[in-house]
């Protein structure tokens, strides 16, 4: 009685996460495809602009939650119509049973995009679910388990030609404690990491990015290759090393008809912490899936869909 309890608390409060993120991409979509074609068309739109929304829900599990959501923008270009908008979104939220969600996604692009910067930082103190590693795993079946967590991430780019850019990224993840039931899944398997840990890591990335509209995009290139050491002793938990490839292509079929492919990649080599293996599913990749439904040392996605404009901004 007792485990399904708290499974289904876990259920609970992870939709509630991925509803809040699901609003405020649906709202940065709007928002900033407005922004970027406005600019496109009027050089005196604005140059900057904010919106936030308030948080409030309650469930059983979570009791009273209050917090805070919104979506800022702004236009470091001299000439706007040579320059995206710089765009972060943020929420945070607490809940009277101390769980807690801060999230700060950020995409940074300097005067004529000679820079252009990425990364998040984010704090969860919040349940998630473990179905195991490998591809040999129930997907009905899972555990919950309870962890605190920091994330920070960030890639820094130098435009070197045309839509190519060169530079540096860290990733750093820190598990300060990590809750899973005593006789559950996760206690019997030998997983590093699974009692918390250190991982920072850093190398070079290079990237193409031919979209005018990184928000919404309806024609272009976006690929990414990157590699991360996470090798410094003092820094990790265990050493690894991990590689990523990230190449999107959108073609518009027609004036309101977009063709969106997606290959994605994540490799890694070594003594890998549970919570960096390579996971499958989640909000943007294999939506439909839990993320973390399948998760082992490599994953290979390949998507495609087919995204329709209705109304307006809505499609």
């Amino acid at each position: 009685m007792e485990r399904n309890q708290k499974l289904f608390c876990s259920i609970t409060r992870t939709k509630i996460l991925l509803v809040l993120k699901f609003l405020l991409s649906l709202f940065s979509i709007l928002f900033f495809s407005n922004a970027v074609f406005g600019q496109q068309e009027d050089s005196t739109f604005s140059k900057s602009s904010l919106l936030v929304l308030p948080i409030a829900y309650y469930t059983p599990e979570t009791n009273i939650a209050l917090g805070i959501g919104g979506i800022a923008y702004y236009n470091f270009g001299k000439n706007r119509k040579e320059t995206r908008p710089s765009s972060a979104y943020f929420y945070a939220s607490y809940t009277l049973n101390n769980q807690v969600i801060i999230d700060l996604p950020f995409h940074i692009f300097t005067n004529e995009e000679k820079w252009y910067g990425t990364g998040e930082v984010a704090i969860y103190d919040f349940p998630f679910k473990f179905y195991g590693v490998g591809c040999e795993i129930d997907p009905s079946s899972y555990e919950a388990y309870f962890l605190k967590q920091l994330k920070v991430y960030g890639s820094l780019y130098r435009k070197i030609k045309g839509n190519w850019y060169v530079g540096s990224r860290v990733w750093v993840d820190h598990l300060s404690e990590i809750n899973y039931e005593e006789q559950g899944h996760i206690s019997m398997l030998e997983l590093s990491g699974k009692n918390g840990g250190t991982s920072a890591g850093i190398g070079l990335g290079i990237l193409y990015d031919s979209r005018r509209n990184v928000y919404s995009p309806k024609q272009g290139w976006y690929i990414e290759l990157s590699y991360l050491n996470y090798g410094i002793d003092k820094l990790n938990l265990s050493g690894f090393h991990n590689i990523k490839a990230d190449i999107r292509n959108y073609t518009r079929l027609t004036k309101t008809t977009v063709l969106a492919t997606n290959f994605y990649g994540n490799f890694n080599l070594g003594n890998v912490p549970f919570y960096m293996l390579a996971e499958f599913g989640g909000l943007f990749r294999m939506r439909g899936y839990y993320r973390g439904s399948y998760r082992d040392e490599n994953v290979v996605i390949l998507q495609t869909e087919i995204r329709q404009d209705l109304i307006g901004r809505f499609g």
